[in-house]
């Protein structure tokens, strides 16, 4: 038994946490030429209030459309429109929540989408950079683009 329990270990080691960590100044040039891959060219700023956990926080997104009336919002540690949230808004268990507080933010516009993307990481530089280049072609194709 010794055998399985050592390569379990091995497995398991290799299965840790990410090693790379996309910055936020990466992930918003990532997300913005996968939204330029489809014709949309996301530089301008637009600012959202949002109230996620009881706290009203001011959100500059970090790339809009209004032509196309589409954005996104790329969420890393430290960000500064985050700063007074109650949690860390980053984490894949946490983002649902300032998705839907964009949500509602913009439900007197049905026809405005704000994709709200946690901080991607991976093993290396390459997988979490193709990680978020298929989240945001995946939104898009559900939007149509």
């Amino acid at each position: 038994m010794a055998v399985p329990r050592a390569l379990l270990l091995v497995v398991l080691a290799g299965c840790g946490d990410a090693a790379y960590v996309i910055p936020e100044e990466d992930g918003v040039r990532i997300v913005r030429a996968e939204l330029a891959a489809h014709g949309v060219s996301a530089t301008e700023a637009r600012s959202l209030a949002v109230t996620v956990d009881g706290v009203a926080l001011g959100v500059v997104l970090d790339g809009w459309s209004g032509a196309r009336a589409l954005g996104f919002e790329y969420v890393s540690e430290g960000d500064p429109d985050l700063a007074g949230a109650a949690t860390d808004l980053g984490l894949a268990a946490e983002t649902p929540k300032l998705q839907a507080a964009v949500d509602a933010a913009l439900a007197a516009e049905p026809a405005s989408h704000v994709l709200v993307l946690g901080t991607a990481a991976h093993e290396t530089a390459e997988l979490a950079e193709g990680q978020l280049g298929d989240r945001v072609r995946a939104w898009l194709v559900a939007l149509g683009l």
